[in-house]
Order: structure tokens, then C-alpha cells, then sequence
């Protein structure tokens, strides 16, 4: 005769089997929380007056300028141009708002054009929303602040992320598009062997995570205000406006590495195939020195865009827009005006549409690009001295090894060791302490403020 279970026996099944079973039916049967308001951080709008960000883009940089309040916040966009000109949107890229435009807006303006331009969510006046930033997010953007300003539709002009951006925009609201593409230094099919190891680095869900707390955010506004007035005037304001965004936005380094892995940098190849089937004509601008986008991408997209025309600047970078603004106005004027052959440009009268505070020769701009200048820079800061100590591999690898050394040696307690070897407790923690705070150093502010440390390239060059 079989004996019943004890009651100790029992209550061990029940507490082994009850806990699972009241878990699995409350996740059946569970009805989901409300959904939460969404949350929006600020913009260089909010910053204080004694901030950097309002002598090296201000405001007002665009006349004609002003906010619309979409679901995901508000949008700062600029109008320029006479009213009744044909339209022209221009779509910033990755990590610069408008202000890349600068010396090719007033251009096209000045030529009857009637020129929009915003920033994009997370970037410059525009506000940043707590959501993933897809390739939906920034078209639907731009399809909103169309129907505010009331066009039916428009040319559609992208800069490197933008040219993603304008290439999903025709696919999705094609009847919002005039018949013209003008895809820039464009993104959209990049491989990821092509993204670069400090952008791959600082686009990780850890190192945002770590980058967002207090002590290293009021880090990277310490390095950003540290520029004085007459250091501001000599530094070139398209890296200075990336650094200040990154300083003093909280949500900006999260808004451009959501870009970059889930936004329209890659995976587009649907996109441009699309436009192969459509009215559109397409442009394609594009520099052989581009590093960032490589000048091989443009034979790709003409393989999905048999009908897209293509004009190579040569020994152009991925900033043509500034570094090759004459070309680049020309090519799109040209465009814009009636046609293109491949590979064609035209010169025009470049005079009177620049602004006085702006260079006005390429010499000038990459003037300030030139190691002449870097090496000038880094003679009167010591820390970036260290910093560009720090960039060569061969110094990299041993102060990670010394870090990963001390990471070992603190797991070993000090009893542990033999009695003759002298540790004091507190020995391998403090040489960890400093090893680990040099590399993370090196690795997080090296191309905080001028473009020099281990970060050998922009953190979000696109």
C-alpha cells in the first residue's frame, strides 16, 4: 500500500508549482498598461544665452524662420527665396543641421529658387523625441511640415543621410515630389564594413547609456565651453556646431547613433529601386575623396537607378556642400533649371553670393582642416597633447592591456597573494582606477573638441 505524501512534501510541490502557473496566467490574461505620453528633450532653443551654439549657429542663421509643433515635438524650418519660385527642400545629413547649407541655400535663393530648409529631429532647433529614429520618423517629418507650409510638392535635395532620407520621401509620398532628385554624398546602402570603428563604438546602446549619465555629459560641456571667443571665430563652425550638440543636447548623441543603426544610412537598396521605376530624374553629386560615403556607392545606386545622372567632383570629400560649393551650385542649378548629362557642369558668376562672415575661398575653408592648424591648437592645450599621444595603435594596445591587467589583479584579493610580495589593498584598485579612467579618456573625448585623440575620424561623420 503506497503512503500519501507528508504535507512538508506537498507544500515544497505547491510553492515549486504555483508561482510559474500564476505567472503564465497573468501574462495571458494580463491587459497591457496605458501607453505613456511620449518623451521630448530639449533643443539648442533651450540653451542659455551664454552658450557657444548662438554665435556658431544662431537662431535666425535663415531669415525667414519658425517652429511648428508636430506629435513628436517641435520643428524649427526656414524659408527663403521669393514666394512665388520654383520649390527646393534641402535635407541635412547625420550629424550637422542646416547649417551645412550655408554657402548653397542663399544660391539657390538668389536664383529665383523658394528654399526650405529645417533640422531634422534631434539635430540643431529641432526637438528630440524619445523614439527610435527611422526611416518613417524623417519622412514623415517632412511630409508634415509640407502640408503646414501648404506645397503640394516640391524638388527634393538630401546631403549624405538626407539623400537616404529623400530617396524613401519619394518612394513613400511620391505625389509630394516635382519630378527631381538630387541625391548629395548620399547614404542609404552603406555596408557596415564601411561605418567606421569609433562610430560603430559610440553608437552602442552601452556606450550611450554611459554617455547620458551626469559626470560625463558635464565632462563634455566642460571641454565644449572651454573655447574661448577668438578660438570660436578660427574654428570651423560645421565640426563646431557637432561638438557643441553633442556637449550640451542630452539627447543628441542618442538621436544620431539611433540613426545610424536603424535610421537611413543603410538598407535603402528598395528605395532606389523604386525610383527606377518612377518619373523621376535623378542626380547624383558626388566627391572622389569621399571617405564617409566612398565614391564606389555611386555606381551602386546608378545599378538601381539606371536613369540617374551622375556628376564627380573630383578630390571632393564628404563636406562638398562647402569645401566645392561652386560646383556643387552649379550642378544643381543646372538640374533644376532644364537638364544634366552625366558628368557635366557648368560654371556661373560666383560673385556677391556669399555672406561677409563667411570664407571666401576653398583655401580658406580647408585652412582650417590643415594639420598646420591642429598642431597649433594642440601646442596650447595639454591635455589634447595627451590626447594625440594617445591616438597611435601602438600606444592604444598597451594602456587596454594595462586596463584589462588591472581589471584581473583586483579579483585577487590581497591575501591571496605570497606573504613576501608587498600589496597594499588598495594598490591594484587605484592603478586600475587610473588606467581604466585614461583609456575611457582617450576612447570618449578624443575628438570632443578638435578633431584630435584615438577618434582619428568624426564620431558621426554622415
Amino acid at each position: 500500500m503506497l503512503s500519501s505524501p507528508s504535507p512538508v512534501r506537498q507544500l515544497v510541490l505547491s510553492l515549486l508549482a504555483l508561482p510559474p502557473l500564476f505567472l503564465t496566467v497573468s501574462i495571458i490574461a494580463g491587459f497591457p498598461y496605458p501607453p505613456n505620453p511620449p518623451v521630448i528633450h530639449s533643443s539648442l532653443a533651450n540653451l542659455p544665452s551664454s552658450c557657444a551654439s548662438w554665435s556658431v549657429y544662431p537662431e535666425d542663421y535663415y531669415q525667414g524662420g519658425s517652429y511648428v509643433v508636430f506629435p513628436h515635438g517641435r520643428t524649427r524650418y526656414w524659408l527663403i527665396g521669393p514666394g512665388e519660385g520654383p520649390r527646393v527642400v534641402l535635407i541635412h545629413g547625420l550629424s550637422i543641421p542646416a547649417i551645412v547649407w550655408k554657402d548653397v541655400a542663399p544660391v539657390l535663393a538668389s536664383r529665383g529658387y523658394r528654399v526650405l530648409l529645417y533640422d531634422l529631429y534631434g539635430r540643431g532647433y529641432s526637438d528630440a523625441p524619445d523614439v527610435t529614429y527611422d526611416v518613417s520618423l524623417h519622412t514623415t517629418q517632412l511630409a508634415l511640415l509640407m502640408q503646414h507650409i501648404r506645397w503640394d510638392n516640391v524638388y527634393v535635395v538630401g546631403l549624405s543621410m538626407g539623400g537616404g532620407i529623400a530617396s524613401a520621401f519619394a518612394v513613400q509620398f511620391p505625389h509630394l515630389v516635382n519630378g527631381k532628385v538630387a541625391l548629395v554624398a548620399s547614404a542609404g546602402i552603406i555596408e557596415s564594413a564601411d561605418i567606421s570603428r569609433t562610430a560603430k563604438f559610440m553608437s552602442s546602446p552601452i556606450v550611450q547609456s554611459v554617455s547620458s549619465l551626469p559626470p560625463f555629459q558635464h565632462y563634455m560641456r566642460r571641454l565644449a565651453n572651454g573655447s574661448s571667443t577668438s578660438e570660436l571665430k578660427a574654428i570651423n563652425p560645421i565640426q563646431e556646431i557637432v561638438r557643441l550638440q553633442s556637449a550640451h543636447l542630452p539627447h543628441y548623441n542618442a538621436a544620431v547613433a539611433s540613426s545610424l543603426r536603424e535610421g537611413p544610412i543603410r538598407g535603402l537598396a528598395y528605395a532606389f529601386s523604386a525610383l527606377s521605376n518612377s518619373s523621376n530624374e535623378i542626380l547624383l553629386i558626388h566627391g572622389t575623396a569621399d571617405k564617409t560615403v566612398p565614391y564606389k556607392y555611386t555606381s551602386k545606386i546608378q545599378a538601381l537607378v539606371p536613369q540617374a545622372k551622375l556628376v564627380t567632383i573630383t578630390d571632393g570629400g564628404h563636406d562638398i556642400t562647402v569645401t566645392h560649393a561652386e560646383e556643387v551650385n552649379a550642378a544643381l542649378l543646372h538640374f533644376l533649371s532644364g537638364g544634366l548629362r552625366s558628368g557635366e557642369v557648368n560654371s556661373f558668376d560666383w560673385t556677391n553670393t556669399r555672406r561677409e562672415h563667411e570664407p571666401t575661398t576653398r583655401r580658406h575653408v580647408l585652412r582650417y582642416n590643415s594639420k598646420r592648424w591642429r598642431r597649433y591648437v594642440n601646442e596650447r592645450n595639454w591635455h589634447l597633447r595627451l590626447l594625440a599621444a594617445l591616438r597611435p595603435i601602438q600606444v592604444q594596445v598597451p594602456v587596454l592591456a594595462l586596463t584589462s591587467l588591472f581589471t584581473l589583479s583586483s579579483l585577487v584579493p590581497p591575501a591571496a597573494l605570497s606573504p613576501h610580495t608587498y600589496c597594499p589593498p588598495y594598490l591594484h584598485r587605484v592603478g586600475f582606477s587610473l588606467a581604466f579612467g585614461v583609456a575611457t579618456w582617450a576612447f570618449a573625448s578624443g575628438d570632443v573638441r578638435n578633431g584630435t585623440g584615438i577618434a582619428t575620424e568624426p564620431l558621426f561623420p554622415l
